[in-house]
């Protein structure tokens, strides 16, 4: 345990001296640029999951959209299932905030968010449907969302480096990644897995007009 305390202390005292010597550097002569590339937030693995962020804030913004559009499929005068309205405004909502936090802690961290580069986030479009297929298609993009956090976890985690000869860890990305998302999808996914098996079950009584109802009056009361 003292070794990789000390060792740590070493790495820290190393990019502070590589900053140190950009700034000698940059002062010692005249006319030298103000450009200091080692004077930044980025330290540990963080760079090493830069991208794969980018590209869950992308995907977040996107599922906000998919699930807005669901939402008002649902609250409209045909359809007047305002149980359904409420469940995927808050899960755009979620989506939505998620996206704007990750954001955050990426500036935080010295990084940027590339919104130019694909990064493989297509996802198929879907806003009018009935309310099972609404529920399954929640519960799919949930998992993809939990499933991409747990992969950026991975890379950050000393287990994904044991083997390897540049240690990436982050400690610091894994905990956020922890308390802010993988705890909380977790519950996300148990829900609509839930409500999906609930409505399914309920159709199977042969009234699914009085069940959609009942159903939808549930999802209000939560």
């Amino acid at each position: 345990m003292k070794c990789l305390i000390l060792l740590g202390i070493f790495v820290v005292a190393a990019n502070a001296q590589s900053c140190y010597d950009d700034t000698q550097g940059a002062c010692s002569r005249p006319g030298a640029s103000d450009d200091l590339p080692n004077c930044n937030a980025k330290y540990s693995g963080f760079e090493t999951v830069s991208a794969d962020l980018s590209s869950y804030v992308k995907r977040a913004v996107l599922y906000s959209y998919d699930y807005l559009l669901m939402s008002t499929h649902f609250g409209n005068y045909e359809k007047n299932r305002a149980g359904f309205e409420k469940l995927f405004k808050g899960l755009s909502d979620f989506q939505w905030e998620s996206a704007i936090d990750v954001i955050k802690y990426v500036t935080k961290r010295g990084g940027s968010i590339d919104f130019q580069t694909n990064h493989n986030t297509n996802t198929t479009r879907v806003a009018e449907t009935t309310e099972l297929q609404s529920l399954a298609k929640a519960l799919e993009n949930e998992k993809v969302m939990a499933k991409e956090i747990h992969s950026i976890h991975r890379k950050v985690a000393r287990l994904h480096h044991e083997h390897q000869a540049q240690d990436n860890h982050d400690p610091e990305t894994a905990s956020y990644l922890e308390e802010h998302f993988a705890h909380k999808q977790a519950k996300t996914i148990r829900d609509l897995s839930g409500h999906t098996n609930d409505l399914k079950n309920l159709l199977k009584s042969g009234e699914s007009s009085l069940s959609l109802y009942l159903f939808d009056e549930y999802l209000q009361k939560l």
